[in-house]
């Protein structure tokens, strides 16, 4: 079913038209980096705000780091409610492991359980640096302890644990021969008792070769669906060539037109493929219950149209496209998949000013480097708090449709807050006051040289609602009504 293109959604998303004026969104903070941590001990100020993440049930969170005088701690804050964050877990001390720091990447089950990657000291064994997975108080995957689905093999480590919206624990993790040892096999592994789903040495439904063994055939920007009941990675198989790369979905090779989506081979036309274009490499990935997946990555194109978001076997977005009326370019930083179909990405856009990061919920713009934010939560964005860059390795996260069809993007950004900012020597005016970046109508001359003198720059933790959306009919000649996001303005 996944090998099929499915053009409804994409057709839609494409031909959706506004239904009224929306209201512009605004992105607003959550946790500010230097404050106190709400829910944490008094003192205990925010430190770095990692990657955000999100339930299925409205609840969202970040993993986050507290200084203060209990020394450097980390935390899952959030609320898997919607509501006001607050400190969900702390590194602990829990039976004989003692927790001494949180991996960036964790997930959120709609019950609030949490599953996270620690490193661990075995306080009776006196090992520490174990890389480790848990479920709230309970350790999935132990560095150094025995793998429990063969003999004489040890847990070598565990990564990038998410969780279902039912609870269920899975991580990419590796496995070695000696205790202690480096990884001998990798595997993406899933329940309290880490069952392989796939594993070096098992076979791909539409490749002869079997899935290499190693330290790095399962990419960690693996995504499952909402219950687990899909998954989608690349793969790596055990190939005489370098076209060994393979996206996989449920352990089967995905096919587009019939072809295999592999390293090295063709972008086929029906996908929108070049002629002679071939796919290259693979990032971000996404998978629904319903069966709608994502990948992104860059073909062999030239490098100016290489880069790509595809949807259901069909390349909605590509490097040089004009969306919402900004031409992208550049590498894609993130892209996310929430339940519902819908994908957000930061991608940077060509502006008069050179290339600059910008947020997208589907086809529209969202936020933009340069723009306004809302820093103190009251809703209206301050005009002189500046986004200045979109931080972390996986900082975008994406809830599900709410009952009046709005979609929260969850992710982490710098922001210059006010200092003194003055205009340079040479303006007109040295008297005038300007803050930087700030737009004409709010009063100052587009052409006016600024510096920003005094200005700290600060992370944040961010919400943003998208628009609400409308149903519209379905084209691909079916005559039933989807959910369609609204242009929103800026």
């Amino acid at each position: 079913m996944f090998t099929t293109i499915k053009t409804s959604i994409l057709v839609i998303m494409a031909m959706a038209l506004l239904a009224g004026a929306a209201q512009a969104q605004v992105a607003s903070a959550l946790v500010t980096e230097g404050t106190q941590l709400p829910g944490a001990d008094d003192g205990q100020l925010t430190g770095s705000i990692n990657t955000a993440g999100v339930n299925h049930a409205g609840g969202w969170a970040f993993t986050v780091n507290s200084a203060g005088a209990l020394g450097t701690l980390g935390h899952v804050w959030g609320n898997p409610g919607g509501g006001e964050g607050t400190v969900m877990r702390t590194e602990d001390t829990i039976g004989i492991f003692q927790q001494n720091s949180f991996e960036s990447f964790f997930g959120l089950s709609n019950a609030g359980e949490s599953a996270y990657s620690s490193i661990c000291e075995n306080q009776e064994s006196g090992s520490d640096g174990l890389d480790s997975v848990w479920l709230d108080d309970t350790w999935v995957g132990m560095e150094e302890e025995p793998y429990p689905h063969a003999e004489n093999l040890w847990w070598s480590f565990g990564s990038r644990p998410g969780v279902t919206a039912d609870g269920v624990p899975y991580f990419v993790g590796g496995v070695t021969d000696v205790q202690g040892g480096s990884t001998l096999n990798r595997g993406l592994f899933y329940g309290l008792d880490a069952a392989p789903r796939l594993m070096g040495g098992d076979s791909l439904g539409g490749v002869d070769d079997p899935v290499d063994t190693g330290s790095s055939n399962i990419s960690f920007d693996y995504r499952l669906s909402a219950l687990g009941t899909h998954y989608i990675a690349e793969v790596t198989t055990d190939s005489p060539s370098a076209s060994d790369g393979h996206m996989v979905i449920d352990g089967t090779v995905i096919q587009i037109d019939g072809q295999n989506v592999t390293e090295g081979s063709p972008v086929p036309a029906a996908a929108g493929g070049l002629p002679g274009e071939n796919w290259k490499a693979f990032d971000s990935t996404g998978v629904t219950e319903d069966d709608v997946y994502m990948f992104t990555g860059d073909t062999d194109a030239a490098t100016d149209i290489d880069e790509f978001i595809c949807i259901n076997g069909v390349i909605v977005h590509r490097e040089g496209d004009v969306i919402d009326g900004w031409t992208v370019g550049g590498t894609i930083s993130y892209a996310y998949l929430n339940g519902d179909g819908d994908y957000a990405y930061v991608w940077k856009v060509e502006t008069d000013e050179g290339l600059k990061e910008a947020l997208f919920f589907n086809d529209q713009l969202m936020l933009m480097v340069g723009d306004m934010v809302d820093m103190d939560g009251d809703g209206e964005p301050e005009p002189d708090s500046i986004l200045s860059d979109f931080t972390g390795i996986a900082a975008l996260a994406m809830g599900d449709r709410d009952d009046g069809g709005v979609v929260n993007m969850y992710f982490t950004a710098d922001v210059e807050i006010p200092g003194a900012p003055r205009a340079l020597s040479n303006a007109a005016d040295e008297d005038m006051i300007a803050a930087a970046a700030a737009p004409a109508e709010f009063g100052y001359e587009e052409d006016l040289p600024v510096q920003r003198d005094n200005r700290a720059e600060i992370e944040a933790g961010f919400v943003m609602p998208s628009g609400t959306v409308v149903a519209v009919e379905d084209h691909d000649g079916a005559g039933d009504e989807v959910d369609v996001p609204q242009l929103a303005t800026r």
